[in-house]
Protein backbone atom coordinates (compact mmCIF):
# COMPACT_ATOMS: atom_id res chain seq x y z
CA UNK A 1 0.00 0.00 0.00
CA UNK A 2 1.48 3.35 -1.05
CA UNK A 3 2.00 6.27 1.30
CA UNK A 4 -0.73 8.16 -0.50
CA UNK A 5 -3.28 5.38 0.01
CA UNK A 6 -2.29 4.99 3.68
CA UNK A 7 -2.68 8.73 4.25
CA UNK A 8 -6.10 8.83 2.57
CA UNK A 9 -7.37 5.79 4.52
CA UNK A 10 -6.05 7.20 7.82
CA UNK A 11 -7.71 10.56 7.25
CA UNK A 12 -10.99 8.92 6.24
CA UNK A 13 -10.97 6.79 9.39
CA UNK A 14 -10.28 9.87 11.50
CA UNK A 15 -13.15 11.78 9.90
CA UNK A 16 -15.46 8.78 10.40
CA UNK A 17 -14.49 8.61 14.08
CA UNK A 18 -15.21 12.32 14.54
CA UNK A 19 -18.59 11.97 12.77
CA UNK A 20 -19.51 8.95 14.92
CA UNK A 21 -18.61 10.84 18.11
CA UNK A 22 -20.66 13.82 16.96
CA UNK A 23 -23.68 11.64 16.13
CA UNK A 24 -23.45 9.90 19.50
CA UNK A 25 -23.38 13.27 21.23
CA UNK A 26 -26.42 14.46 19.27
CA UNK A 27 -28.34 11.26 20.09
CA UNK A 28 -27.59 11.47 23.79
CA UNK A 29 -28.46 15.14 23.90
CA UNK A 30 -31.77 14.54 22.16
CA UNK A 31 -32.63 11.71 24.54
CA UNK A 32 -31.69 13.84 27.53
CA UNK A 33 -33.79 16.75 26.27
CA UNK A 34 -36.71 14.40 25.62
CA UNK A 35 -36.61 12.87 29.09
CA UNK A 36 -36.08 16.28 30.70
CA UNK A 37 -39.15 17.65 28.93
CA UNK A 38 -41.26 14.68 29.99
CA UNK A 39 -39.99 14.95 33.58
CA UNK A 40 -40.92 18.62 33.63
CA UNK A 41 -44.47 17.74 32.58
CA UNK A 42 -44.66 15.09 35.30
CA UNK A 43 -43.43 17.54 37.94
CA UNK A 44 -45.98 20.11 36.83
CA UNK A 45 -48.71 17.46 36.99
CA UNK A 46 -47.60 16.38 40.48
CA UNK A 47 -47.59 19.97 41.77
CA UNK A 48 -50.97 20.64 40.20
CA UNK A 49 -52.43 17.42 41.67
CA UNK A 50 -51.17 18.34 45.15
CA UNK A 51 -52.64 21.81 44.75
CA UNK A 52 -56.02 20.42 43.66
CA UNK A 53 -56.15 17.97 46.56
CA UNK A 54 -55.10 20.62 49.09
CA UNK A 55 -57.71 23.10 47.85
CA UNK A 56 -60.41 20.41 47.82
CA UNK A 57 -59.59 19.30 51.35
CA UNK A 58 -59.54 22.84 52.77
CA UNK A 59 -62.72 23.85 50.93
CA UNK A 60 -64.87 20.92 52.07
CA UNK A 61 -63.46 20.90 55.59
CA UNK A 62 -64.47 24.54 55.95
CA UNK A 63 -67.87 23.84 54.39
CA UNK A 64 -68.57 20.91 56.74
CA UNK A 65 -67.35 22.84 59.78
CA UNK A 66 -69.73 25.66 58.89
CA UNK A 67 -72.53 23.16 58.14
CA UNK A 68 -72.47 21.68 61.66
CA UNK A 69 -71.86 24.98 63.47
CA UNK A 70 -74.99 26.01 65.36
CA UNK A 71 -73.69 29.59 65.68
CA UNK A 72 -73.79 30.17 61.90
CA UNK A 73 -77.56 30.41 61.61
CA UNK A 74 -80.82 29.19 63.07
CA UNK A 75 -81.21 26.80 60.12
CA UNK A 76 -77.89 25.14 60.94
CA UNK A 77 -78.92 24.79 64.56
CA UNK A 78 -82.25 23.27 63.54
CA UNK A 79 -80.40 20.85 61.23
CA UNK A 80 -78.07 19.67 64.00
CA UNK A 81 -81.00 19.40 66.39
CA UNK A 82 -82.89 17.24 63.89
CA UNK A 83 -79.85 14.94 63.61
CA UNK A 84 -79.49 14.77 67.38
CA UNK A 85 -83.22 13.97 67.77
CA UNK A 86 -83.04 11.47 64.86
CA UNK A 87 -85.64 13.38 62.85
CA UNK A 88 -84.82 12.07 59.34
CA UNK A 89 -87.47 14.03 57.41
CA UNK A 90 -86.48 17.38 58.90
CA UNK A 91 -82.80 16.61 58.45
CA UNK A 92 -83.39 15.69 54.78
CA UNK A 93 -85.39 18.85 54.17
CA UNK A 94 -82.69 21.05 55.70
CA UNK A 95 -79.75 19.14 54.15
CA UNK A 96 -80.99 19.12 50.57
CA UNK A 97 -80.38 22.86 49.85
CA UNK A 98 -76.65 22.77 50.79
CA UNK A 99 -76.34 19.46 48.92
CA UNK A 100 -77.79 21.04 45.77
CA UNK A 101 -75.46 24.04 46.15
CA UNK A 102 -72.41 21.82 46.45
CA UNK A 103 -73.61 19.68 43.55
CA UNK A 104 -74.07 22.76 41.39
CA UNK A 105 -70.65 24.13 42.29
CA UNK A 106 -68.88 20.87 41.52
CA UNK A 107 -70.40 18.34 39.09
CA UNK A 108 -68.17 15.67 40.67
CA UNK A 109 -69.71 16.21 44.11
CA UNK A 110 -71.31 12.84 44.87
CA UNK A 111 -72.59 12.34 48.38
CA UNK A 112 -73.65 13.99 51.63
CA UNK A 113 -74.38 11.65 54.50
CA UNK A 114 -75.14 11.58 58.23
CA UNK A 115 -73.83 8.58 60.19
CA UNK A 116 -74.68 7.58 63.75
CA UNK A 117 -72.05 6.91 66.44
CA UNK A 118 -72.68 3.15 66.01
CA UNK A 119 -71.52 3.40 62.36
CA UNK A 120 -75.03 2.99 60.91
CA UNK A 121 -76.12 5.31 58.12
CA UNK A 122 -78.85 7.65 59.30
CA UNK A 123 -79.37 9.58 56.05
CA UNK A 124 -77.91 9.68 52.52
CA UNK A 125 -79.09 12.97 51.07
CA UNK A 126 -78.39 11.83 47.49
CA UNK A 127 -80.32 8.57 48.14
CA UNK A 128 -82.66 9.09 51.13
CA UNK A 129 -84.33 5.65 50.76
CA UNK A 130 -81.03 3.88 51.51
CA UNK A 131 -80.30 4.07 55.24
CA UNK A 132 -79.79 1.92 58.30
CA UNK A 133 -76.91 -0.17 56.88
CA UNK A 134 -73.79 -0.81 58.96
CA UNK A 135 -70.68 0.61 57.24
CA UNK A 136 -68.12 -0.52 59.81
CA UNK A 137 -66.31 -2.80 57.35
CA UNK A 138 -66.54 -0.53 54.33
CA UNK A 139 -65.80 2.83 55.97
CA UNK A 140 -62.90 2.68 58.44
CA UNK A 141 -62.61 6.46 58.16
CA UNK A 142 -66.11 6.86 59.67
CA UNK A 143 -65.21 4.37 62.42
CA UNK A 144 -62.10 6.42 63.19
CA UNK A 145 -64.11 9.65 63.52
CA UNK A 146 -66.63 7.94 65.84
CA UNK A 147 -63.76 6.67 67.98
CA UNK A 148 -61.54 9.75 68.07
CA UNK A 149 -64.21 12.42 67.43
CA UNK A 150 -61.68 14.17 65.19
CA UNK A 151 -62.17 15.09 61.50
CA UNK A 152 -60.30 13.24 58.77
CA UNK A 153 -60.13 13.08 54.99
CA UNK A 154 -58.74 10.87 52.25
CA UNK A 155 -59.58 8.64 49.32
CA UNK A 156 -61.84 5.65 49.84
CA UNK A 157 -62.94 2.79 47.57
CA UNK A 158 -66.52 2.52 48.69
CA UNK A 159 -69.44 0.88 46.93
CA UNK A 160 -69.33 3.00 43.79
CA UNK A 161 -66.50 4.92 42.19
CA UNK A 162 -63.59 5.84 44.45
CA UNK A 163 -64.36 9.03 46.30
CA UNK A 164 -62.46 11.69 48.15
CA UNK A 165 -64.15 11.70 51.56
CA UNK A 166 -64.17 14.49 54.14
CA UNK A 167 -65.63 13.56 57.54
CA UNK A 168 -66.57 15.94 60.34
CA UNK A 169 -67.78 15.02 63.88
CA UNK A 170 -71.10 16.60 64.95
CA UNK A 171 -71.83 17.92 68.44
CA UNK A 172 -75.11 19.25 69.80
CA UNK A 173 -75.14 21.14 73.09
CA UNK A 174 -71.77 19.64 73.99
CA UNK A 175 -72.76 16.04 73.27
CA UNK A 176 -71.41 13.95 70.40
CA UNK A 177 -74.24 12.89 68.07
CA UNK A 178 -72.47 11.40 64.99
CA UNK A 179 -70.63 12.18 61.77
CA UNK A 180 -71.42 14.19 58.64
CA UNK A 181 -69.46 13.33 55.51
CA UNK A 182 -69.16 14.48 51.92
CA UNK A 183 -67.78 12.55 48.99
CA UNK A 184 -66.39 13.78 45.68
CA UNK A 185 -65.93 11.50 42.69
CA UNK A 186 -62.20 10.77 42.48
CA UNK A 187 -62.30 11.38 38.76
CA UNK A 188 -62.51 15.11 39.49
CA UNK A 189 -58.74 15.25 39.83
CA UNK A 190 -58.22 13.35 36.55
CA UNK A 191 -60.47 15.70 34.59
CA UNK A 192 -58.94 18.83 36.10
CA UNK A 193 -55.44 17.60 35.31
CA UNK A 194 -56.44 16.76 31.73
CA UNK A 195 -58.12 20.15 31.24
CA UNK A 196 -55.08 22.07 32.48
CA UNK A 197 -52.28 19.94 30.98
CA UNK A 198 -53.88 18.26 27.95
CA UNK A 199 -52.57 14.81 28.92
CA UNK A 200 -54.53 11.61 29.64
CA UNK A 201 -54.56 10.41 33.25
CA UNK A 202 -55.61 7.19 34.96
CA UNK A 203 -55.70 5.61 38.40
CA UNK A 204 -56.12 1.97 39.31
CA UNK A 205 -57.86 0.22 42.20
CA UNK A 206 -56.59 -3.26 42.85
CA UNK A 207 -58.48 -6.23 44.31
CA UNK A 208 -61.91 -4.97 43.26
CA UNK A 209 -64.69 -7.29 44.33
CA UNK A 210 -66.73 -8.63 41.33
CA UNK A 211 -69.94 -8.01 43.28
CA UNK A 212 -68.96 -4.34 43.78
CA UNK A 213 -68.15 -4.04 40.09
CA UNK A 214 -71.59 -5.47 39.28
CA UNK A 215 -73.25 -2.91 41.56
CA UNK A 216 -71.23 -0.16 39.89
CA UNK A 217 -72.46 -1.25 36.46
CA UNK A 218 -76.05 -1.29 37.69
CA UNK A 219 -75.68 2.25 39.07
CA UNK A 220 -73.95 3.47 35.91
CA UNK A 221 -70.45 3.70 37.42
CA UNK A 222 -68.64 1.25 35.17
CA UNK A 223 -64.84 1.30 35.23
CA UNK A 224 -63.49 2.48 31.92
CA UNK A 225 -61.37 -0.66 31.76
CA UNK A 226 -62.41 -3.93 33.36
CA UNK A 227 -59.72 -6.51 34.07
CA UNK A 228 -59.76 -9.48 36.44
CA UNK A 229 -59.31 -8.26 39.98
CA UNK A 230 -58.92 -4.53 39.32
CA UNK A 231 -60.52 -1.49 37.76
CA UNK A 232 -59.02 1.40 35.84
CA UNK A 233 -60.60 4.84 35.97
CA UNK A 234 -59.34 7.04 33.16
CA UNK A 235 -60.04 9.97 30.89
CA UNK A 236 -59.04 7.91 27.83
CA UNK A 237 -60.64 4.46 27.66
CA UNK A 238 -59.07 3.23 24.42
CA UNK A 239 -55.55 4.32 25.31
CA UNK A 240 -55.35 2.91 28.83
CA UNK A 241 -57.24 -0.30 27.98
CA UNK A 242 -53.92 -1.68 26.77
CA UNK A 243 -52.04 -0.83 29.99
CA UNK A 244 -53.83 -2.80 32.68
CA UNK A 245 -50.79 -5.02 33.24
CA UNK A 246 -48.25 -2.15 33.17
CA UNK A 247 -49.54 0.13 35.93
CA UNK A 248 -47.32 -0.31 38.97
CA UNK A 249 -47.15 2.21 41.80
CA UNK A 250 -43.60 1.06 42.54
CA UNK A 251 -42.36 2.05 39.07
CA UNK A 252 -41.87 5.77 38.59
CA UNK A 253 -41.26 5.82 34.84
CA UNK A 254 -41.28 3.34 31.97
CA UNK A 255 -41.20 3.63 28.18
CA UNK A 256 -43.77 1.56 26.30
CA UNK A 257 -45.16 1.07 22.79
CA UNK A 258 -48.87 1.42 21.99
CA UNK A 259 -49.87 0.77 18.39
CA UNK A 260 -46.24 1.34 17.35
CA UNK A 261 -46.22 4.77 18.99
CA UNK A 262 -43.71 5.46 21.78
CA UNK A 263 -45.09 6.62 25.12
CA UNK A 264 -43.64 7.32 28.55
CA UNK A 265 -45.83 6.13 31.42
CA UNK A 266 -45.24 8.27 34.53
CA UNK A 267 -46.41 7.83 38.09
CA UNK A 268 -47.63 11.31 38.99
CA UNK A 269 -48.80 11.25 42.60
CA UNK A 270 -50.10 8.64 45.08
CA UNK A 271 -53.66 8.90 46.38
CA UNK A 272 -53.82 8.32 50.13
CA UNK A 273 -56.57 7.26 52.48
CA UNK A 274 -57.31 8.99 55.78
CA UNK A 275 -54.37 7.19 57.45
CA UNK A 276 -51.89 8.45 54.90
CA UNK A 277 -51.60 4.98 53.34
CA UNK A 278 -51.32 4.67 49.57
CA UNK A 279 -54.65 3.59 48.13
CA UNK A 280 -53.69 3.95 44.49
CA UNK A 281 -51.60 6.12 42.17
CA UNK A 282 -52.35 8.53 39.36
CA UNK A 283 -50.51 7.81 36.12
CA UNK A 284 -50.13 9.84 32.95
CA UNK A 285 -49.05 8.96 29.42
CA UNK A 286 -46.82 11.27 27.43
CA UNK A 287 -46.83 10.66 23.69
CA UNK A 288 -43.24 11.18 22.58
CA UNK A 289 -43.77 10.20 18.95
CA UNK A 290 -43.39 13.78 17.66
CA UNK A 291 -40.37 14.45 19.85
CA UNK A 292 -38.79 11.14 18.83
CA UNK A 293 -39.48 11.93 15.20
CA UNK A 294 -37.78 15.32 15.57
CA UNK A 295 -34.77 13.67 17.21
CA UNK A 296 -34.59 11.06 14.45
CA UNK A 297 -34.81 13.80 11.83
CA UNK A 298 -31.93 15.64 13.48
CA UNK A 299 -29.84 12.47 13.54
CA UNK A 300 -30.68 11.76 9.88
CA UNK A 301 -29.53 15.24 8.89
CA UNK A 302 -26.35 14.75 10.90
CA UNK A 303 -25.74 11.40 9.16
CA UNK A 304 -26.21 13.02 5.76
CA UNK A 305 -23.81 15.81 6.63
CA UNK A 306 -21.30 13.25 7.88
CA UNK A 307 -21.51 11.32 4.62
CA UNK A 308 -21.02 14.53 2.61
CA UNK A 309 -18.04 15.39 4.77
CA UNK A 310 -16.49 11.99 4.07
CA UNK A 311 -16.99 12.39 0.32
CA UNK A 312 -15.54 15.89 0.28
CA UNK A 313 -12.60 14.76 2.40
CA UNK A 314 -11.87 11.89 0.01
CA UNK A 315 -11.85 14.11 -3.10
CA UNK A 316 -9.73 16.76 -1.39
CA UNK A 317 -7.16 14.17 -0.33
CA UNK A 318 -7.25 12.39 -3.70
CA UNK A 319 -6.71 15.43 -5.93
CA UNK A 320 -4.53 17.57 -3.68
CA UNK A 321 -2.33 14.93 -2.08
CA UNK A 322 0.87 16.04 -3.85
CA UNK A 323 0.41 19.70 -2.94
CA UNK A 324 -0.54 18.69 0.58
CA UNK A 325 2.61 16.54 0.97
CA UNK A 326 4.84 19.35 -0.37
CA UNK A 327 3.24 21.80 2.01
CA UNK A 328 3.77 19.36 4.86
CA UNK A 329 7.48 19.02 3.99
CA UNK A 330 7.86 22.81 3.81
CA UNK A 331 6.11 23.17 7.13
CA UNK A 332 8.36 20.50 8.66
CA UNK A 333 11.49 22.28 7.36
CA UNK A 334 10.27 25.60 8.69
CA UNK A 335 9.42 23.95 11.97
CA UNK A 336 12.90 22.43 12.28
CA UNK A 337 14.50 25.80 11.61
CA UNK A 338 12.26 27.44 14.16
CA UNK A 339 13.17 24.73 16.67
CA UNK A 340 16.91 25.36 16.13
CA UNK A 341 16.48 29.12 16.58
CA UNK A 342 14.33 28.55 19.64
CA UNK A 343 16.95 26.21 21.11
CA UNK A 344 19.70 28.80 20.58
CA UNK A 345 17.57 31.48 22.23
CA UNK A 346 16.86 29.14 25.12
CA UNK A 347 20.60 28.45 25.57
CA UNK A 348 21.45 32.16 25.51
CA UNK A 349 18.72 32.95 27.94
CA UNK A 350 19.89 30.10 30.17
CA UNK A 351 23.41 31.53 30.29
CA UNK A 352 22.02 34.98 31.08
CA UNK A 353 19.91 33.52 33.85
CA UNK A 354 22.92 31.71 35.32
CA UNK A 355 24.96 34.91 35.24
CA UNK A 356 22.13 36.83 36.87
CA UNK A 357 21.77 34.13 39.49
CA UNK A 358 25.53 34.27 40.27
CA UNK A 359 25.40 38.05 40.60
CA UNK A 360 22.32 37.81 42.75
CA UNK A 361 24.01 35.22 44.96
CA UNK A 362 27.09 37.49 45.39
CA UNK A 363 24.87 40.42 46.33
CA UNK A 364 22.95 38.23 48.77
CA UNK A 365 26.27 37.08 50.36
CA UNK A 366 27.37 40.71 50.80
CA UNK A 367 24.01 41.58 52.27
CA UNK A 368 24.22 38.61 54.61
CA UNK A 369 27.70 39.65 55.79
CA UNK A 370 26.51 43.23 56.28
CA UNK A 371 23.57 42.00 58.33
CA UNK A 372 25.93 39.89 60.44
CA UNK A 373 28.25 42.88 61.01
CA UNK A 374 25.23 45.01 61.92
CA UNK A 375 24.11 42.40 64.43
CA UNK A 376 27.67 42.22 65.89
CA UNK A 377 27.74 46.03 66.07
CA UNK A 378 24.42 46.14 67.92
CA UNK A 379 25.69 43.53 70.36
CA UNK A 380 28.99 45.42 70.83
CA UNK A 381 27.10 48.66 71.41
CA UNK A 382 25.02 47.03 74.13
CA UNK A 383 28.12 45.53 75.77
CA UNK A 384 29.96 48.87 75.59
CA UNK A 385 27.10 50.72 77.27
CA UNK A 386 26.99 48.14 80.06
CA UNK A 387 30.78 48.36 80.54
CA UNK A 388 30.63 52.16 80.62
CA UNK A 389 28.14 51.95 83.47
CA UNK A 390 30.53 49.68 85.36
CA UNK A 391 33.68 51.71 84.55
CA UNK A 392 32.07 54.96 85.66
CA UNK A 393 32.30 53.72 89.25
CA UNK A 394 35.79 52.25 88.81
CA UNK A 395 37.12 55.63 87.53
CA UNK A 396 35.03 58.01 89.71
CA UNK A 397 35.57 56.45 93.14
CA UNK A 398 39.43 56.40 92.91
CA UNK A 399 39.31 60.10 91.98
CA UNK A 400 37.16 60.86 95.02
CA UNK A 401 39.44 58.83 97.28
CA UNK A 402 42.56 60.57 95.91
CA UNK A 403 40.97 63.90 96.84
CA UNK A 404 40.64 62.77 100.46
CA UNK A 405 43.80 60.78 101.21
CA UNK A 406 46.99 62.65 102.18
CA UNK A 407 49.80 63.14 99.67
CA UNK A 408 52.12 60.83 101.54
CA UNK A 409 49.56 58.03 101.88
CA UNK A 410 50.55 54.59 100.64
CA UNK A 411 47.11 54.23 99.03
CA UNK A 412 47.64 56.99 96.46
CA UNK A 413 49.72 54.81 94.16
CA UNK A 414 47.27 51.82 94.09
CA UNK A 415 44.38 54.22 93.65
CA UNK A 416 46.16 55.92 90.77
CA UNK A 417 46.82 52.57 89.12
CA UNK A 418 43.14 51.66 89.50
CA UNK A 419 42.17 54.96 87.90
CA UNK A 420 44.63 54.46 85.01
CA UNK A 421 43.38 50.92 84.46
CA UNK A 422 39.82 52.22 84.37
CA UNK A 423 40.79 54.89 81.86
CA UNK A 424 42.49 52.32 79.64
CA UNK A 425 39.35 50.14 79.87
CA UNK A 426 37.23 53.17 79.00
CA UNK A 427 39.41 53.75 75.93
CA UNK A 428 38.83 50.13 74.87
CA UNK A 429 35.08 50.58 75.34
CA UNK A 430 35.26 53.79 73.27
CA UNK A 431 36.98 51.85 70.49
CA UNK A 432 34.26 49.18 70.75
CA UNK A 433 31.57 51.87 70.42
CA UNK A 434 33.43 53.28 67.43
CA UNK A 435 33.28 49.84 65.77
CA UNK A 436 29.62 49.41 66.71
CA UNK A 437 28.58 52.85 65.42
CA UNK A 438 30.96 52.77 62.48
CA UNK A 439 32.08 56.27 63.47
CA UNK A 440 34.56 57.89 65.86
CA UNK A 441 33.37 59.12 69.25
CA UNK A 442 33.17 62.86 69.55
CA UNK A 443 33.87 64.43 72.94
CA UNK A 444 32.49 67.79 74.04
CA UNK A 445 32.33 69.89 77.17
CA UNK A 446 28.98 70.27 78.92
CA UNK A 447 27.76 72.48 81.76
CA UNK A 448 26.50 70.19 84.55
CA UNK A 449 24.33 72.93 86.03
CA UNK A 450 22.51 73.35 82.71
CA UNK A 451 22.03 69.59 82.35
CA UNK A 452 20.58 69.30 85.89
CA UNK A 453 18.25 72.26 85.42
CA UNK A 454 17.15 70.99 82.02
CA UNK A 455 16.28 67.58 83.48
CA UNK A 456 14.29 69.11 86.33
CA UNK A 457 12.07 70.82 83.76
CA UNK A 458 11.48 67.65 81.73
CA UNK A 459 8.05 65.84 81.86
CA UNK A 460 9.86 62.86 83.38
CA UNK A 461 10.88 64.93 86.44
CA UNK A 462 7.36 66.35 86.69
CA UNK A 463 5.99 62.79 86.66
CA UNK A 464 8.36 61.76 89.48
CA UNK A 465 7.26 64.72 91.63
CA UNK A 466 3.60 63.83 90.93
CA UNK A 467 4.04 60.14 91.78
CA UNK A 468 6.09 60.84 94.93
CA UNK A 469 4.66 63.98 96.51
CA UNK A 470 6.54 63.33 99.76
CA UNK A 471 9.92 63.70 98.04
CA UNK A 472 11.35 67.23 97.82
CA UNK A 473 14.11 68.04 95.31
CA UNK A 474 16.55 70.77 96.38
CA UNK A 475 19.44 71.95 94.17
CA UNK A 476 22.73 73.51 95.38
CA UNK A 477 24.71 74.09 92.22
CA UNK A 478 28.16 75.62 92.05
CA UNK A 479 28.49 78.95 90.34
Amino acid sequence: MSIRTKAIVSMMLLVMLICASFLTLIYRQSQHSLLHLVDDKREVAALLADSILTQTQRSYQQRLKALVSAEVSATRREMIQAFAERDRETLLRLSRPPFEVLKKENPYFFSLGWILPDNHVFLRVQDPDQYGDDITQRRPDIVAVNQTRQPNSGFNGGKSLPQYRVNQPVFYEGEYVGVVQVGVDACFILNQLEEKLGLPFVFQLESRNPAILAEEREEGFVPLVETPGNGLYSTDNELFAKLADKLDCNTEKQQIQIQKNPYILHRVVPLQNFKGEHLTCIFTLANIADMTQDANHTISVALLLGALLLIVTYFILHFSFGALVGKIFRLNSSLEKSNIELEQRVNERTRELRREMDERKAVEDKLHRAEKMEAIGMMASGVAHDLNNILSGIISYPELLLMRVPEDSKLRRPLGEIKEAGLRAAAVVADLLTVARDSAKVRSRENLNRLVLTYLHLPEAELLRKNYPGVRIQTELAA
